[in-house]
């Protein structure tokens, strides 16, 4: 792979996402930062959406693939396919302003230290009202959007470290990558981020929050946020995957209470709501684990944070 120096490489993961591809990737073409590529990865979609992206969007590099192989296989597959020193990842529910990709690259180019900036992304359907300034990490041991559904009255103007980048909008060093690792794709969809985020973390990266570039996200536009299931099972699945792989034995110690309060709260939710996909998410985690722990004795052999760098991480719910 030949790295551009100074090049960014958008990455959009698609799947039967044709009638909001067109306003997105409109919007990339505005961008004022000229050294840029758009890869757009389709996970078979059966609505036209390749069609519509060679004949409206030459330029753009497709990658088509048979089946719904997933967003983080996905994602993965676009980034290894792009040549650039950036790599923008971008959700197809969402527009972007014009000097979106030129306030990122200016942040992170302010500090070699700095592996990935989040964006400011705001709620599509109600103006002024935030939908993400990064992710923020709770005690719990899930991720959640920093400032969400919080009417936006400058409190986010600021320039400033956070946990992690949203996934809808995320932007990443490539030596970043080439270090950590990409997304796993053992997690098909959902908090992939909240992984990648951790294990930037520790391994020494810093993320910022960049509030210049801006981003209109489309809450809920996706197939995945309208199946309640397919969403409930791979959230818990991969935020339990996370725990597994990235927390040191003295964060989960740390934090113990508030994980069994965690579970405590699902087990209610399994015997008053009858939701199975807590109890399939918890099952298949126990098939899955020794192959998560081969996969956190390598990240833990590598950590370079300590449990109090760890701790300093954390939020609390209102953050």
């Amino acid at each position: 792979m030949n790295e551009r120096k100074g090049g960014v490489s958008i990455i959009i993961v698609n799947h039967n996402g044709k009638d909001l591809l067109a306003e997105c990737l409109a919007s990339c073409m505005r961008q004022t930062y000229r050294d840029l590529e758009t890869i757009v990865v389709d996970n078979g979609s059966s609505d036209g959406s390749q069609d519509f992206v060679r004949t409206n969007y030459p330029a753009v590099t497709l990658i088509e693939n048979a089946g719904n192989t997933g967003f983080a296989p996905a994602a993965n597959q676009g980034i290894e396919a792009s040549g650039s020193e950036f790599v923008a990842l971008l959700n197809n529910d969402t527009r972007v302003e014009p000097e979106w990709i030129a306030r990122l690259v200016e942040a992170i180019r302010s500090d070699e230290t700095v592996g990935s900036c989040a964006s400011k992304q705001m709620d599509f359907f109600r103006p002024g009202i935030i939908d993400a300034a990064g992710l923020v990490f709770f005690r719990g041991g899930y991720a959640g959007s920093r400032g969400h559904a919080k009417k936006d009255e400058g409190q986010f103007d600021a320039q400033a470290p956070v946990f992690g980048a949203h996934g809808a909008s995320a932007f990443y060093r490539r030596s970043m990558l080439d270090q950590v690792g990409l997304f796993d794709a053992d997690y098909f969809a959902y908090n992939e981020e909240f992984d990648l985020s951790l294990r930037a973390q520790l391994f020494g990266w810093k993320c910022l929050y960049v509030p210049g570039a801006v981003v209109y996200h489309k809450q809920g536009a996706t197939r995945a946020r309208q199946d309640r299931r397919f969403l409930v099972y791979h959230m818990e699945r991969n935020r339990i995957f996370t725990i597994i792989k990235d927390y040191p034995w003295g964060l989960i110690l740390a934090t113990l209470s508030f994980l069994l309060k965690y579970e405590l709260d699902i087990l209610w939710r399994l015997v008053a709501g009858g939701e199975t996909a807590l109890f399939r998410a918890r099952l298949d985690v126990m098939r899955s684990l020794p192959h998560l722990l081969r996969k956190r004795r390598l990240i833990q052999k590598n950590r370079v944070l300590s449990v109090r760098g760890c701790m300093q991480l954390l939020s609390r719910p209102q953050d």
